[in-house]
């Protein structure tokens, strides 16, 4: 998101209006994580199909959906984990 306040139009007003545009820099990096996360999780799972020797990550595809399910909502949670944290701070 930094490059990007850097490159796009858009992001460099966002950067330039204060609080109220840092707010909306950090929703939209946290829509990025998830999408890069939905995208991520399914190979990361591929990888491990192909990775570990036997049948223990062969589940089909109700394996991979529901992990890459599992490994969105702990991103999520983390990020929302982190953001606890700094508000306490």
């Amino acid at each position: 998101m930094q490059l990007l306040g850097m490159a796009v139009p858009f992001y460099q007003r966002l950067q330039k209006e204060g609080e109220s545009g840092r707010r909306k820099m950090n929703q939209h990096t946290r829509y990025l994580t998830v999408l890069i996360l939905l995208l991520q999780a399914p190979s990361y799972l591929a990888n491990l199909h192909y990775t570990i020797p036997g049948e223990a990550f062969r589940g089909g595809a109700w394996f991979d959906i529901s992990g890459a399910l599992l490994l969105t909502a702990g991103t999520i949670f983390i990020m929302w984990l982190g953001e606890r944290i700094l508000r306490k701070e």
